[in-house]
């Protein structure tokens, strides 16, 4: 992109890491659809490091946390100072539209005609594109009042619709940060080469990532898209000392479908380990039947599912466990891992999308085949039993860390876009 014109360079402050924000920088917001929630410290690590290199950084969420009593205290103090879409109600988001059509008439007009071309066939998508629009013109007026002049979505999803229509009732600046499949499959997935081009950049977490957004993506929208990571706050990490049980493996993830958890059950019932315990962090739909699952099997007395848990009770479980074991079916790159590689906690991880961008096989920890059980329970064994080789993984893994996942490291390419680029408001039209 150009730099900015004018009569002369902005005067700039000093940040940290070197990067500087011109004194005129814009005001920016943070939009996802739950913020704060227990899932999101790394978006939430990510808003304070910017913050710390002098940036303007606003939150906005479309709801609030379903779970506030799993929330810990950054994420607390966190939803005490953002926005939400949805509190508007019904009295709110009337007075919104009101002021979208007397302010910006022709602008609205234009968001119509997007969210009626911006979503999946079908009647219930086409309510549901009513719903986005009169969130935008929430969004949009909250914005407009504070003076800020750019807007960033985590996640290519029903928030992002709400992004992408705000982003032309203000024709101001629009970014994105995709994630992992759940952004490029499901039922926006074809939406997705719009958003892209409505953007004035668009981060990815992994090469992995990038692929798939290139692969939707116009030719002429290859440019914008890069690769920056999400970052850990190591000094926070050194607070949780070691101190491993003999043979508990810890899961941390949703439990869903796609996390792949029964498969972990299935693994474990195959175990030559007798002191192997599993312990289970989070929730979600797929709660009763992994529980009657594990009955099935017989592991009622070597399963525990401790459901939700704050960030740091989290992290507290890492510190006790013996090994981290994921067995998801489509990822972009787990914070989880991060967190417990830095941690210095030995993982195992399926061989898929981003993840090998983050474990190297046998040197930071251990891949295996995806949902092939038989070689999980083979490698949760060796390493068990191994200690020698356990310790080696790692202590690699966090010997890396340090230089690899540090918040401040890996948020610096994304504040360099929103320091240094001239961003477009002029965005193009959606394409059919």
């Amino acid at each position: 992109m150009t730099q900015p014109t004018g009569a002369g360079p902005p005067q700039e402050r000093p940040t940290r890491q070197g990067t500087t924000a011109p004194t005129d920088a814009p005001r920016i917001a943070y939009l996802a659809s739950e913020y704060p929630s227990v899932t999101s410290s790394f978006i939430r690590r990510e808003i304070a490091e910017l913050r710390r290199r002098g940036l303007q950084i606003e939150t906005m969420s479309i709801r609030r946390c379903r779970t506030p009593e799993a929330l810990g205290r950054h994420e607390q103090d966190a939803a005490r100072t953002t926005f939400v879409v949805l509190d508007a109600g019904v009295t709110g988001t009337i007075g919104a539209l009101a002021w979208a059509l007397t302010r910006h008439p022709l602008r609205l007009f234009r968001a119509g005609i997007a969210a009626l071309h911006h979503r999946p066939a079908g009647l219930r998508p086409l309510l549901w594109a009513g719903f986005y629009l009169a969130e935008a013109c929430v969004l949009a007026r909250e914005l407009e009042r504070r003076g800020v002049g750019h807007l960033h979505n985590h996640f290519a999803n029903a928030a992002a619709n709400v992004g992408f229509l705000t982003q032309r009732l203000l024709a101001a600046p629009w970014s994105l940060t995709l994630h992992g499949n759940a952004d490029f499959e499901g039922e926006h997935r074809d939406l997705l080469r719009d958003k892209i081009a409505a953007c004035v950049f668009v981060g990815c977490i992994s090469h992995y990532g990038k692929a798939q957004a290139l692969r939707r993506a116009a030719l002429a929208d290859w440019d914008k898209v890069f690769v920056y990571g999400c970052g850990l706050d190591l000094a926070e990490l050194e607070r949780h000392r070691r101190a491993p049980v003999p043979g508990m493996v810890l899961c941390v993830g949703r439990l869903s479908a796609e996390k792949g958890q029964a498969g972990l059950l299935q693994a474990f019932a195959q175990l030559r380990t007798s002191n192997a315990r599993l312990r289970l962090v989070g929730d979600g739909p797929e709660r009763g039947p992994l529980t009657r699952l594990t009955e099935r099997l017989g592991l009622t007395d070597r399963v525990e599912m401790l459901g939700s848990l704050p960030t740091d009770q989290a992290l507290g479980e890492m510190s006790r466990a013996q090994l981290l074991v994921l067995t998801s079916f489509m990822e972009g790159i787990p914070v989880v891992l991060m967190e417990a590689m830095a941690l210095g906690l030995c993982v195992i991880a399926p061989r898929l999308a981003g993840i090998p961008e983050l474990v190297e096989h046998r040197v930071n920890g251990v891949l295996f085949t995806p949902a092939h059980w038989t070689e999980l329970a083979h490698t949760i064994d060796e390493l068990l039993t191994d200690h020698a080789l356990r310790e080696r993984l790692a202590s690699a893994a966090q010997n890396g860390a340090g230089r690899r996942l540090s918040v401040e490291k890996a948020a610096a390419p994304l504040a360099d876009c929103f320091v240094r680029r001239q961003f477009r408001v002029d965005a193009k039209p959606v394409r059919h």
